[in-house]
């Protein structure tokens, strides 16, 4: 074999050598994103989380102490006491005012049951913020005795609310511990409750008025259940003091010191 023929060999080694090595090199060095199916890169940026908000109907809460929300969109309303005495206080003043102030209020509505937002009847904060609603629209009567503590027939009949309120805050539970509880069960103070005369009684059959109802300002005495229901009043205004919850919770039973 000659010289150059050998030399021509050597070359062509040479030279497939250094393709593959230079191929090597630029597979090692490719840093870039891989294709995608059209030719762009790849998007490998991660998801946006799933909150978990979109059409979440919640439930509807217990009282709180913001106000009455009803947010739409499926979002539940919460029953509010101060919204409730906000409202009730602000439109039902004078002659048809249903509490003595704020506090008394709170109180109340804090043993009150507290239904569903937009009740109009039954024994609940919820109907009670629905007639405050109706009253300051223009029917402060009879709405101011419905949206009260007592109810009148619309949230509740008179005595189902005069005797959770007595029998829930008059009692060592509520608080009071100036002598035995005022009633010793509901079903005690509702038997009595059916036979307290009523000022507001036009007929003798339980009836009210068109100018009858609550109104906090008394009776302060006389046999009757607006004495009581004024004594009750009182004893909210002021729980665990001498003066209110201590001193009026005595004159709402049935042998009443004051209420005779």
């Amino acid at each position: 074999m000659s010289l150059v023929h050998r030399i021509g060999l050597g070359t062509v080694f040479a030279l497939a050598s250094a393709s593959v090595w230079l191929g090597c090199g630029s597979d090692d060095t490719n840093s870039g994103p891989s294709p995608g199916m059209d030719g762009g890169a790849m998007d490998v940026t991660a998801p946006t989380p799933d909150t978990g908000t979109e059409g979440d109907s919640g439930t509807v809460g217990p009282k709180d102490s913001g106000a009455m929300a009803d947010t739409g969109g499926g979002d539940a309303a919460t029953v509010s006491c101060s919204a409730y005495c906000a409202a009730v206080m602000g439109t039902c003043t004078g002659n048809d005012k249903q509490y003595l102030d704020m506090g008394e209020c709170m109180t109340a509505c804090a043993l009150l049951p507290s239904g569903t937002p937009g009740a109009a009847s039954g024994n609940s904060v919820a109907c009670r913020t629905t007639h405050a609603a109706l009253a300051a629209s223009g029917g402060v009567v009879p709405h101011c005795w419905h949206a009260g503590p007592f109810g009148y027939g619309a949230c509740g009949t008179e005595c189902e609310s005069f005797c959770l309120l007595a029998t829930s805050y008059c009692s060592a539970d509520g608080g009071f511990d100036a002598g035995p509880p005022t009633y010793a069960s509901l079903t005690d103070c509702t038997t009595a409750c059916a036979k307290f005369p009523r000022i507001d009684d036009v007929d003798g059959g339980g009836n009210v008025g068109v100018d009858g109802g609550y109104n906090a300002s008394g009776p302060t005495g006389g046999n009757t259940l607006d004495c009581r229901e004024w004594h009750l009043d009182n004893a909210l205004d002021g729980p665990g003091s001498a003066s209110g919850q201590e001193f009026h919770c005595m004159h709402v039973g049935a042998t009443s010191p004051v209420c005779q």
